[in-house]
């Protein structure tokens, strides 16, 4: 609920600036043109959505494999002192969702060549990107 304003603890002053309020109707936005295509697009971005999509696959794989490859050596060199199985399902689950949400965005996210292979058979996937996936 919004409070209401007390009029009798406002001075002369504070009562004319609120009865001479008028919003503002003229809006001037300012461009500028000064920007050259160089400064829109660092020399680092990567302008083919090709070679972003196979980057993204790799850099989703990779983050995926290295926390499955840590949580198991944890159980495994640990001897049962640093975890139990359920960590490993555990930890698997979590690699498998940080792969996803690094390269979902840019190539889907397929992680496993089987998952390319399948949506390739099933015409959801061109058959030229299975290779580089």
């Amino acid at each position: 609920m919004i409070p209401l304003l007390n009029f009798q603890s406002l001075s002369h002053t504070q009562i004319n600036m609120i009865n001479d309020y008028k919003p503002m109707t003229n809006l001037s936005i300012v461009v500028s043109d000064n920007s050259s295509p160089r400064e829109i697009y660092p020399w680092w971005r990567i302008r083919s959505h090709f070679v972003r999509e196979c980057l993204a696959e790799v850099a989703g794989t990779f983050i995926m494999m290295v926390f499955i490859n840590g949580v198991v050596a944890q159980v495994v060199l640990g001897e049962g002192k640093n975890g139990d199985y359920t960590h490993i399902s555990i930890g698997c689950g979590l690699a498998v969702m940080l792969g996803i949400h690094a390269a979902g965005g840019v190539s889907g996210a397929h992680l496993n060549p089987a998952i390319s292979i399948a949506l390739a058979v099933y015409n959801r996937f061109p058959w030229k990107k299975v290779p580089m996936y």
